[in-house]
């Protein structure tokens, strides 16, 4: 028996220390938001140490290495931008990177600024609990450290903890079993195997892609819920493309902080007009420039695609007719059209390839919709009307996104409230930054930000940054305690729903709504207003003295408003790329 629920590590070096009195701050988790918080607290003079659990660094990039792992953001947008240097100095070499890449590029980045020695590694926070008298965090640790801190900083992820389905049996698989978000790092040989891959998301269609090119006896692929597709147009990049890019990194970056997805998108095809009021032939014509450009290009060419339900139809509509053409078998078409759920509801997949691997000889689709999985055997998977005889099981079934790591901690606020039970009908922020009962906690592209559905890099830097400058305030100022007052955080949570509720997103029961996860909450999950309006409502937080937060200081409480005023006007979804809005028409 060969089962894979964590990964098989090797030692890396790492600086531990089997006493810690008091930090300024603690960061929990050294993905890429643990990295930054890591640099920029500690570059502000701070005493500033990060736990993570894995053995090395890259949060999401170290965790997922599954076959074929790859990001769908173009690389050179998937980076950094706090550090000149560090963006001029770094190659990416493709357009959309593998995990490999990005791991390296991560390490890369905590050897350069030297961060290393104040992470520590497999190791993990079982408990953090906040001391209203000392007014310290009071964290403990799997290696029975007793760490105390003023400030906690929780970096997470919004895509670590999995989803472990309920499947009867899934415990006496006696073959290899292994899941997509804790693969394993030693090779894996899959010559002459029969595979089983549960899951056609992003990462078990990536994980399709690359098994169909192994020397596999047979991949079987069980599908629940197909999903729309685009092409990534994946490629090697030029020195001559870098040159370019590199040129003006500041104003790309500039215009992606103020975007609705976080990405540069001006060299995107821009359609102009609603998509219902195109003829069939400039429809076609904007759509064959999409899918010719490719990625996410569906942002830009369709702009109202999330809010008017004919338009989405419509794309869903022309998206699945390239499936229909690039297939041979209709039937085996059929299954791989995305049907039940609105085009943006789930994650739209940008992939190269998967119709090509889904028709070769050796791999079959297995639809559980129409025949659901019964149970899993110690030799294979059995299903409503057969059984599959398998050596390996992969297991793509996806992630308790958004709140499941922050979860996963035994974290306990003002008088031993746990975050569980704060959250325990949904759960509920300030800005996506703070939670009212749990002072001087601060989370980074967390569940009521924009981070979860956005590109995550510039959620991160934002995210930090302002964090960053909210503690050299309470410092200037000598506040001690940091809290959101609950009258901001009913505001802030009414208005993510709000803002939700005006899109066709929350019409399906998907991941936006947490309901990809048994007996979770239904609450949205992501703040969907743009990454470039949220920036521009937590500047005018910052600029209005901090409204809604708690400032306690040794003089007293630091009078300001108790609640948050407001965005200062209705946030639209074509408001989320004010320069995209304008050039279609729509602003």
């Amino acid at each position: 028996m060969n089962h894979h629920f964590s990964n098989v590590r090797s030692r890396t070096p790492a600086s531990t220390s089997s006493t810690v009195s008091k930090l300024d701050a603690l960061v929990i988790g050294a993905g890429f938001g643990g990295i930054y918080a890591l640099y920029k607290l500690r570059g502000q003079g701070m005493s500033v140490k990060a736990i993570e659990k894995a053995d090395g660094v890259g949060g999401t990039w170290h965790w997922n290495r599954y076959p074929g792992a790859r990001c769908d953001v173009p690389s050179l947008e998937y980076s950094y931008s706090f550090s000149e240097d560090l963006q001029q100095e770094w190659n990416w070499t493709e357009l959309h990177a593998g995990q490999a890449e990005i791991e390296r590029y991560a390490n890369h980045v905590v050897d350069r600024f030297d961060l290393r020695k104040d992470i520590y590694f497999d190791m993990e926070v079982t408990s953090a609990h906040y001391d209203a008298i000392a007014n310290l965090w009071q964290v403990q640790t799997s290696k029975g450290q007793n760490i105390a801190a003023t400030y906690l900083i929780m970096a997470t992820g919004g895509y670590h903890t999995p989803i472990v389905p309920n499947l009867r049996g899934l415990d006496s698989f006696e073959g290899e079993l292994y899941y997509s978000n804790q693969y394993p790092k030693t090779d894996i040989e899959y010559a002459a195997k029969t595979v089983g891959l549960i899951g056609t998301g992003s990462s078990g269609v990536q994980t399709a892609v690359a098994l169909a090119s192994e020397p596999v006896q047979h991949l079987y692929v069980f599908q629940r819920t197909a999903g729309y597709m685009v092409p990534a147009h994946n490629r090697p990049l030029s020195a001559e493309v870098l040159k370019r890019h590199k040129r003006n990194y500041a104003e790309r970056r500039e215009r992606a902080r103020h975007s609705g997805y976080g990405v540069d998108v001006t060299s995107f095809p821009v359609g102009r007009g609603r998509t219902m009021n195109l003829s069939d032939e400039e429809f076609e014509s904007r759509a064959n420039r999409m899918w010719d450009f490719g990625g996410g290009t569906l942002q830009t060419a369709f702009p109202d695609f999330v809010t008017d339900a004919r338009a989405n139809k419509r794309i869903s509509d022309w998206l699945n007719s390239k499936v229909r053409k690039a297939v041979n078998n209709p039937q085996l078409a059929e299954q791989l059209c995305a049907k039940g759920h609105y085009i943006g509801a789930k994650r739209i997949i940008i992939i190269d390839g998967f119709t090509d691997a889904m028709q070769q000889p050796n791999v079959s689709l297995v639809d559980v919709k129409a025949s659901p999985i019964e149970e899993i055997t110690p030799r294979g998977v059995r299903t409503a009307d057969r059984f599959y005889e398998l050596d390996m099981l992969i297991l793509a079934t996806g992630f308790d996104s958004a709140t499941g790591s922050m979860l996963k901690v035994d974290v306990r606020g003002r008088s031993g409230v746990t975050l569980k039970e704060k959250w325990a009908k949904g759960h509920r922020t300030y800005l996506g930054i703070g939670v009212n009962g749990f002072p001087n906690m601060f989370m980074i592209a967390q569940a009521g930000s924009p981070g979860i559905r956005s590109h995550v890099m510039v959620s991160i830097e934002q995210h930090v940054d302002w964090i960053s400058a909210l503690l050299t305030h309470a410092t200037k100022h000598r506040i001690h305690t940091i809290e959101p007052t609950a009258r901001a955080e009913d505001a802030w949570t009414t208005h993510v729903a709000d803002v939700a509720a005006s899109t066709l997103l929350t019409a399906d029961d998907t991941q936006h709504l947490g309901s990809n996860v048994p007996g979770k909450p239904r609450v949205v999950t992501s703040y969907l207003g743009g990454v470039g309006p949220y920036r521009t409502i937590c500047d005018a937080v910052r600029e209005h003295e901090y409204e809604g937060w708690k400032l306690s200081a040794d003089q007293g409480t630091i009078k300001n408003s108790e609640t948050w005023s407001g965005p200062g006007k209705k946030i639209r979804w074509e408001d989320r790329d004010e320069e995209i809005g304008k050039a279609a028409g729509f602003l």
